[in-house]
């Protein structure tokens, strides 16, 4: 590892964090610096994946009440392991990054997509509006009108139909709905989206390229029967 004697604030080289003061190293590589208790800091564990992360309680508490009632017996006492199921290690480590003052954390568009449940979750509301302003910027995909619709980001909504609408063809939505993360992509939210590229189209005089749908087949294609039939009639909805 390297060392120096010059005394700097919190710096971030791609994924490693090194924080020094005075020559000592406070904080060190990613994969390493929650693995071992420090003294006078460490108060709880969080056990993910199997893996154990040294954590300051306090920290989790101020900026959880989920977390503060999650680590706090019946009974007032301090649970010193917790255990949090079906959690992403990396995940995890980045929300500690970003609670952790002795580090300048970046956040990034892969960093919010995998924050977004846990601020969710954990009802960590600053974090949750620093992942939406994140995604506001960057490039339009349907990913990003999946993940507002899911936790309610009502800017990230709006913004990222309108891009879907002005910037995405028919083809390049169709291949991303059939991605893994827009399964559960609202289908009303869709057909919106795909009624609006062709009224754009009819507002300027234009024809839509010849893989474009018309209303009547979105509705005949995506609508589900309005009797609640286990599959799909594709009967037009009047």
């Amino acid at each position: 590892m390297e060392y120096s004697e010059s005394e700097e604030s919190c710096w971030s080289i791609s994924d490693e964090y090194r924080c020094e003061y005075a020559g000592t190293i406070i904080v060190s590589a990613a994969s390493e610096k929650y693995d071992s208790p420090e003294e006078g800091v460490t108060s709880v564990v969080l056990v993910v994946e199997g893996k154990k992360l040294h954590y300051t309680r306090e920290l989790l508490a101020m900026a959880s009440q989920v977390f503060k009632a999650l680590l706090c017996k019946e009974t007032g006492l301090y649970q010193e392991e917790v255990e949090l199921p079906e959690k992403k290690y990396q995940s995890v480590v980045w929300m500690l990054d970003y609670l952790n003052p002795r580090i300048r954390f970046s956040m990034s568009d892969e960093k919010a997509v995998a924050l977004l449940p846990l601020a969710d979750e954990y009802k960590m509301e600053l974090l949750k509006e620093d992942c939406e302003s994140m995604l506001l910027k960057v490039p339009p995909r349907l990913e990003l009108v999946t993940l507002a619709h899911k936790y309610n980001l009502e800017n990230l909504l709006r913004h990222a139909k309108q891009q879907s609408v002005t910037s995405l063809s028919h083809t390049q939505l169709e291949k991303q709905r059939k991605l893994p993360e827009n399964k559960n992509v609202d289908l009303e939210i869709y057909i919106e989206i795909l009624c609006k590229k062709l009224d754009k189209y009819a507002s300027v005089g234009a024809q839509p390229a010849a893989a474009a749908p018309s209303k009547w087949w979105i509705v005949w294609w995506y609508k589900p029967c309005p009797n609640g039939c286990k599959f799909w009639c594709r009967r037009p909805t009047k």
